[in-house]
């Protein structure tokens, strides 16, 4: 967790002590009012909402209204977010059947993400570049089952290593038994 004055350098950070950033990638602002109201700084640059899925355009304010299941959390561009698959315990092999969340990959970029086990020595890191509609994406250490998705992307047409499904959030891409290397070609 870090202060937004620590990680960017734009003066409307300099006072902002209501959000913070969780890592590199993930801008959470709390509520801290009964009507729900959340008023928050988006840095500049592209994010995704988390939760709704939504592009927030950064280098401004915003005002929303929450329900008490709802808080701004954005993630930045060019990020990838590991989620465990389980939601009903903190204590569980957070590497089996992980699913790596892409979010807003531009093109000519590249993004990666490391998941370390309980001994902290890393299980399973993938590298995500994408190249026009091309997404390749590669894996190192991965000892058991694993998932990308492709949050915002619902056009698919080709996977190779692999296969995918669709999902509310996008694309979830399911390498084969074995594979270190999943080519897509999406729209």
């Amino acid at each position: 967790m870090r202060a937004m004055a620590l990680e960017f350098d734009d003066p409307a950070c300099a006072t902002l002590d209501l959000q913070y950033m969780l890592g590199d990638s993930l801008l959470v602002a709390p509520i801290f009012n009964e009507e729900g109201v959340a008023r928050y700084y988006v840095p500049k640059g592209e994010w995704v909402n988390f939760l709704s899925g939504k592009t927030v355009e950064g280098g401004r304010w915003v005002k929303e209204t929450f329900d008490y299941f709802g808080l701004p959390l954005l993630v930045r561009s060019n990020s990838v977010i590991a989620i465990g698959s389980r939601n009903d315990r903190p204590d569980y092999d957070y590497a089996d059947n992980v699913v790596f969340h892409v979010f807003g990959l531009e093109n000519g970029k590249k993004t990666a993400a490391t998941l370390c086990g309980p001994d902290s020595m890393p299980e399973i890191a993938v590298i995500v570049s994408r190249e026009g509609g091309r997404y390749q994406i590669e894996t190192a250490n991965a000892q058991k089952p694993w998932k990308v998705c492709l949050r915002g992307i619902n056009t698919i047409h080709s996977v190779q290593g692999g296969f995918y499904a669709h999902s509310l959030e996008g694309a979830v891409i399911v390498p084969d038994e074995g594979a270190k290397t999943v080519t897509v070609i999406a729209e």
